[in-house]
């Protein structure tokens, strides 16, 4: 995924981030790669933020702080208001994405390393305004139909359903279908990638589409090992670090070191997760 959007022929990367909302997360260590991997080759790059994203990182990434609609937003109560909430983000994002990006023509690339449900129609609008000049578009899939949270006050809680709850993420389901059928009538030269097999697995059902596997990429190029070496720190030292998510393994973690401690080979694990779901 890295090199394949730089190859010969690229002009201008532009980066569509409606997650990066400040330093925390994978958004800004993503942006700066591909910021770095650009001026390494000669290319040039824009970033486009949220509104929302703090003023140091919109600064330090040199970005443009555009977007409204976040990829990290929560769902409504229903089914029936999810479906006009997709249309209505949707079309704001739409409206932004054209704003911003006006003169989009052939060497450039359109990165999104994280995209949402109430993005993705918007992102096919923007390809299909420039459909036949040459821009490639490449989306990654970072999160499942059911990862946004459906937030209920006590009163809608108790008036609540696991059935109304499933029927709002088949909704969300559902416009990725349409979405995908929409997407394979263009003729854009368009990838798109998962962020783990089980999410290649879940995105090909919905679409239909063989989908690579891109992990989130990081540069560990400015760090250096520091840890205190203590007794038994002898040997590899495994991390999990990020959303303690079923898709991401952190279920198989009790298991997978219990199995390696009684192997009794030398070794430690650091563990640090956040929203165990």
């Amino acid at each position: 995924m890295e090199n394949e959007p730089f190859r010969s022929g690229t002009k201008r990367v532009i980066v569509i981030d409606p997650g990066c909302t400040g330093p925390f997360g994978h958004h800004r260590a993503l942006d700066q790669l591909i910021i770095s991997f650009c001026q390494k080759s000669n290319i040039t790059s824009r970033v486009l933020v949220t509104k929302k994203c703090t003023p140091d990182v919109v600064a330090e990434l040199g970005a443009e702080a555009q977007l409204t609609p976040s990829v990290y937003l929560p769902l409504p109560d229903t089914a029936r208001q999810t479906v006009q909430y997709l249309e209505d983000l949707n079309e704001t994002a739409w409206h932004e994405f054209s704003a911003a990006l006006p003169d989009l023509s052939a060497g450039d690339v359109v990165v999104v390393h994280t995209t949402s449900p109430w993005h993705f129609r918007a992102l096919y609008k923007l390809a299909k305004s420039t459909s036949g000049k040459g821009v490639r578009f490449r989306i990654v899939f970072r999160f499942p139909p059911k990862f946004a949270p459906i937030p209920r006050s006590k009163k809608s809680a108790a008036l609540a359903s696991e059935a109304e709850d499933a029927n709002i993420y088949r909704e969300i389901e559902q416009a990725y279908i349409n979405d995908f059928v929409l997407w394979k009538k263009l003729d854009t030269d368009v990838q798109f990638f998962a962020d783990t097999y089980a999410l290649a697995r879940k995105f090909k059902a919905l679409s239909g589409i063989e989908m690579p596997i891109v992990p989130i990429q990081i540069d560990f190029s400015e760090y250096s090992p520091a840890m205190d070496k203590g007794p038994g720190a002898d040997g590899p030292v495994f991390l999990f670090a990020g959303n303690g998510r079923r898709e991401k393994g952190i279920q198989i973690l009790p298991d997978a070191i219990e199995r390696y401690l009684r192997s009794d080979r030398p070794g430690s694990f650091v563990i640090q997760a956040i929203n165990l779901v």
